[in-house]
């Protein structure tokens, strides 16, 4: 949840407040269509807020689907826009799940709203429950939503996954739930942008080989290395392990000023990634790559050699 928080972005225009959004590569941030479009049309701008920066976002980046948004009250399926940022590494963003939310399960949302008891606008969040589709999108209940959430990440409750992004409330003055539109039709809209999806892991393949590794183990061994303590040693492994993992980016984690946190981090994320496996596969390799003769690759290798 955490990482996921650190996705979160906030947008605005010269009126002020307009919604909510989140990043799903480093320099990409996924909103609703409706919250962008006006600012679009009549100011040429909006800007993205996301952990103290501030980047204005020009017309020309901003991609919104459908084009045109008809004449009924509210605008059309599928309700997604896409806004290019200026590049830099390291900005965390969120995982797209693979499958659609089922009906009766809980989705938490993330966003940002103007409804804390503080003035400005602050971090919110949302508890829901699926109730089913109505149309192309899928109908949540039980929280209320306000208005600014529109264009918020909706994610599988205890999980990191994003499974859609809120499109509006049923009625922002009572607690009638809303409407999501499903990540499947994320996924096709930006299917040139985003990698392909690994396969989820056979039911049985954590237990063929014994559990997944202590995590204060892996970090205490990781400790070991005394480049562990140099930033820039850890943006290596997170690159190198992106590349393994066939990401677009470096394997992306919160950034944490303290060496120790920062690896924990990393080990966290290794734990809560679609493939466990993988993950922590792909961390012993680059570290054993970077480091080929040091004993605590050697030893971070042994660790993880049985989820190999």
């Amino acid at each position: 949840m955490a990482i996921a928080r650190d996705a979160a972005v906030w947008l605005s225009d010269a009126e002020g407040f307009l919604g909510s959004g989140f990043l799903v590569t480093p320099r990409h941030v996924v909103t609703a269509a409706h919250v962008v479009t006006e600012s679009r049309r009549s100011q040429g701008w909006v800007t993205v807020h996301h952990l103290g920066e501030r980047l204005v976002v020009r017309e020309g980046d901003i991609e919104v689907s459908p084009e045109h948004d008809g004449s009924g009250a509210s605008y059309p399926f599928p309700d997604v826009a896409l806004l290019s940022l200026a590049h830099r590494d390291g900005r965390p963003y969120a995982e797209l799940a693979t499958t659609d939310p089922n009906p009766a399960e809980q989705v938490h949302v993330l966003g940002f709203s103007t409804y804390a008891p503080d003035e400005g606008v602050h971090p919110d969040s949302l508890l829901l429950e699926v109730t089913g589709p109505i149309g192309p999108y899928v109908r949540v209940r039980g929280d209320e939503v306000k208005d600014g959430m529109s264009g918020s990440m909706v994610m599988r409750a205890g999980t990191a996954e994003v499974c859609g992004v809120l499109k509006g409330s049923r009625d922002y003055d009572s607690p009638r739930g809303g409407w999501v539109t499903p990540v499947s039709a994320l996924r096709t809209w930006l299917a040139d942008l985003l990698p392909e999806p690994l396969p989820p892991a056979p039911p049985a393949a954590r237990s063929e080989s014994g559990a997944l590794p202590d995590t204060m183990r892996i970090v205490a061994v990781l400790q070991g290395l005394p480049d562990t303590e140099d930033p820039e040693f850890r943006r290596q492994v997170l690159r190198l392990m992106g590349e393994e993992l066939g990401l677009t980016t470096a394997f992306q984690v919160a950034y944490r000023s303290h060496p120790r946190d920062q690896l924990l981090e990393i080990v966290q994320r290794c734990r809560s990634y679609r493939n466990p496996r993988l993950a922590y596969r792909a961390l012993g390799n680059a570290v054993a790559s970077l480091r080929p003769d040091e004993a605590a690759a050697h030893e971070l290798r042994a660790d993880l050699g049985a989820l190999s």
